[in-house]
C-alpha cells in the first residue's frame, strides 16, 4: 500500500502543478470528474498539501476494514492512470478522493471473487451514500469508456514500479512478495470478462435508448396525424 501511496501522490502533485501552469496562461483547470460529490473520505480533511504518509493511513484504514486482495491496490492504480490518460486530464486537490473510491470499487469488484457491494463501500468510506456510488462507479467506468481489461504484461509493469517505489523502505520484504504469474494471468482474465459484460451492457442500453426516442417520435406523430384529421 505503502508504493501505491507514493505513486498516487506523485500523480496528484502532477495534476496540480498542471493545474497551476493553467492558471498561469489564463485557462480554467477542468476537473475530469463528478463535480457534485467531492467529500473526504472517512471524514479525514486532508492537507493543503498531500502526502503519501497521509494517503497510506487512508487506504490502510479502509483495506483494513475491507480485507480486500493484495492485488486490489495494483488494479486500482492501473485504472487511475488509465483515466488519467484516457481524458488528458490529471488528478487534483479537488477530485482525486471520490476518483480513488470509484477505482477501488471497479477495482476490488474484478479482483476479488467475493467482492463487496456499493452499499458496502458507503459504509466503509464514512463520506458517500449508496446513490452517489452508484453515480461515481457509472461515471468512472464511462470515461474509461468501458475498458477494464489489464493485460498480464500491464500488471506485471504496474506491480514492478510499485516494487520500486517501496524498495528503498524496505528491501527484504521486497524479495520475499514476488509476482504470482498465474494470479496476474487470473486477474487479466477477470478484467477482460468485466469489461466485456459492461460494454455489452453499455451497448444494451444505447439501443434501448435509440428505440425508445423512436417509439416516442412515432407516437408524436400519429398524435399529430388524428389532430390534423379532426381539424379538417
Amino acid at each position: 500500500l505503502f508504493g501505491v501511496s507514493v505513486a498516487l501522490c506523485d500523480l496528484i502533485a502532477d495534476g496540480m502543478r498542471a493545474q497551476a501552469e493553467q492558471r498561469a496562461r489564463g485557462l480554467r483547470p477542468h476537473n475530469m470528474f463528478y463535480d457534485g460529490i467531492c467529500r473526504p473520505l472517512l471524514g479525514r480533511t486532508p492537507p493543503s498539501e498531500v502526502d503519501e504518509h497521509f494517503i497510506y493511513r487512508l487506504l490502510f484504514t479502509i483495506f483494513q476494514r475491507a480485507h480486500f486482495s493484495s492485488y486490489v491496490p495494483i488494479v486500482m492504480l492501473t485504472y487511475m492512470y488509465r483515466l488519467c490518460e484516457c481524458t488528458g486530464h490529471a488528478l487534483c486537490g479537488r477530485n482525486w478522493q471520490p476518483i480513488l473510491l470509484a477505482a477501488m470499487v471497479v477495482a476490488q469488484k474484478v479482483s476479488d471473487d467475493n467482492h463487496l457491494c456499493n452499499a458496502d463501500f458507503s459504509t466503509l468510506s464514512e463520506s458517500y451514500s449508496n446513490h452517489e456510488l452508484n453515480i461515481l462507479e457509472l461515471k468512472f467506468v464511462e470515461k474509461l469508456n468501458y475498458n477494464l481489461y489489464i493485460s498480464p504484461s500491464a500488471f506485471a509493469a504496474r506491480y514492478f514500479q510499485l516494487r520500486a517505489c517501496f524498495e528503498h523502505e524496505n528491501e527484504q520484504l521486497c524479495a520475499r512478495t514476488p509476482l504470482d504469474e498465474v494470479e496476474a494471468r487470473r486477474i487479466s482474465a477477470r478484467t477482460a470478462s468485466c469489461a466485456e459484460k459492461m460494454q455489452g451492457e453499455a451497448r444494451s442500453k444505447s439501443t434501448s435508448s435509440v428505440g425508445q426516442r423512436s417509439k416516442s417520435k412515432a407516437v408524436l406523430a400519429r398524435v399529430a396525424m388524428k389532430r390534423g384529421a379532426t381539424r379538417s
